[in-house]
C-alpha cells in the first residue's frame, strides 16, 4: 500500500485501473497537494472508486515522517 508519494502533475492517470478503495491523506499546508484534492476526487467519483480524503489541519509536507524536524504526530 502507498503511503507517501506525489500527485501525477496532469489529469489524474487512469483512474479507472483502480480495483480498490483509496483513502487520499494530505497535509493542510502542502498548498502543491491540498489544491489538487477536487480534482483528484472528481477524477475518482467519475471513476466509481469508492475512496475517503483527510486532511490534517496544522501540518505541513513530510509531516508523517517521524525521521526529520517536521514530524507532526
Amino acid at each position: 500500500m502507498p503511503f507517501y508519494g506525489a500527485l501525477p502533475t496532469g489529469p489524474v492517470a487512469n483512474p479507472d485501473s483502480i480495483k480498490t478503495a483509496m483513502l487520499c491523506i494530505f497535509s493542510e499546508t502542502d498548498r502543491n497537494q491540498a489544491n489538487r484534492i477536487p480534482e483528484v476526487a472528481q477524477a475518482l467519483v467519475a471513476s466509481r472508486v469508492t475512496f475517503g480524503i483527510q486532511l490534517y489541519k496544522g501540518t505541513g509536507h513530510g509531516f508523517h515522517n517521524d525521521t526529520g524536524a517536521i514530524y507532526n504526530p
